[in-house]
């Protein structure tokens, strides 16, 4: 992380990344994410080891409130990027 970077800055940047590919591939990114939701709730290890490479993806399971996250992962972009 650079420095004087906070999480918060960090997490919005990988939200801006996955509202961004969103934007010019929905449904592509969607069922990707959810193939990433179906490994997780397995509990597969091979979860870990590809989710490590797309942050942007692991960004969208997560909702900001105040000034914590909550873990949210059925929580779909439209192609707005916003959640419904």
């Amino acid at each position: 992380m650079e420095m004087g970077v906070t999480g918060r800055e960090v997490f919005e940047r990988l939200r801006f990344t996955w509202k961004e590919r969103c934007t010019q591939e929905p449904t592509a990114w969607n069922r990707e994410r959810s193939q990433y939701i179906q490994l997780l709730s397995e509990e597969e290890v091979d979860f870990w080891l590809h989710i490590q490479d797309d942050l942007p993806i692991f960004s969208s399971f997560f909702v900001l409130r105040g000034s914590h996250f909550e873990f949210e992962p059925d929580v779909l972009l439209t192609m707005n990027g916003k959640r419904r």
